[in-house]
């Protein structure tokens, strides 16, 4: 293991933040990285230098912070569409689709 790196521990989602969300409603692990774990709000790469403090320290910044509000705020707009109808041909059936949008912080 490369020196002052921690492989990310799965069992550090049952963790709290300091607003008292659980680590795993907003992290995982970074597919890319086993030293690391990957905000899904912020969509960003967290190093994991020695246990979850690092995630926690993500939780407590400002960016994270104002895009977890933004996903949880209750009056988010959000945008539906339909796919184009198939031909019976191709089932018959109709597939919605709905995207959140919230203003990039950076």
């Amino acid at each position: 293991m490369p020196s002052g790196k921690t492989k990310f521990n799965p069992s550090w989602m049952e963790k709290l933040d300091n607003i008292g969300k659980t680590l795993g409603s907003w992290c995982k692990r970074d597919t890319g990285n086993e030293f690391a774990g990957y905000c899904t709000v912020c969509m960003k790469s967290i190093s994991c230098n020695s246990d979850a403090n690092n995630l926690i320290s993500h939780a407590d910044g400002q960016k994270h912070k104002e895009n977890m509000k933004y996903m949880h705020d209750n009056s988010q707009k959000r945008l539906f569409g339909s796919a184009p109808k198939p031909s019976s041909s191709q089932g018959g059936w109709d597939k919605s689709i709905c995207m959140q949008v919230h203003p990039s912080h950076n």
